[in-house]
Order: C-alpha cells, then sequence, then structure tokens
C-alpha cells in the first residue's frame, strides 16, 4: 500500500479527477468528528459517496488519478486525497 497524500482544497476547489484503471483506496478517520467522502467526476463538482464515523475505515472501489474530498458534515471541505496505482491509504488527520 502507498499513504497518500493530503492536500488543502484551494480557493478554486479540488482538481478534477482524470481517467485512469481501476484500483482501490482505503479512508481512514483520524478527525475525531464523523466525515463525508466525495467524488470529484471528470467534469467537475462532487458526488457523495457515504459517511465514515471517527476512527473508522472505509475502502472504496475507484480510478487511478480519481479526486476525493473530505468534507464535514455540513459539507464544508477539509481537504483531499488523489488515488494512484496502488493501494493507497488515505489517513484522514485531526484538523
Amino acid at each position: 500500500p502507498q499513504v497518500l497524500k493530503w492536500n488543502k482544497v484551494g480557493p478554486n476547489g479540488a482538481p478534477n479527477s482524470t481517467p485512469g484503471g481501476g484500483t482501490t483506496i482505503e479512508f481512514e478517520n483520524k478527525t475525531g468528528k464523523t466525515v463525508k467522502v466525495h467524488w470529484v467526476p471528470y467534469g467537475g463538482g462532487l458526488r457523495y459517496y457515504g459517511k465514515i464515523k471517527p476512527g473508522a475505515k472505509r475502502e472504496q472501489n475507484t480510478y487511478v488519478n480519481a479526486t476525493w474530498v473530505v468534507t464535514n458534515e455540513n459539507d464544508q471541505p477539509l481537504g483531499y486525497f488523489r488515488s494512484t496505482k496502488k493501494y493507497g491509504i488515505a489517513v484522514i488527520p485531526k484538523p
């Protein structure tokens, strides 16, 4: 597995996903609060995929070069990850 980089969401949002082969990302919620995960489609925007409780993990099938935005329960962006060819570990840190 590869630990994925946690990135801050800029004023223009997170980058769009780009097409790639299949892979897997495993989110680990270390924030102490419930968070939401959203995929960023190729044309932009956010597509909601689910919630992750504090201390929980979620394994998600995805594509290489996919962008995944993590928000709080009020949909405020906390940061994002970009998937890679390797199985990715996405540790969501405390703010």
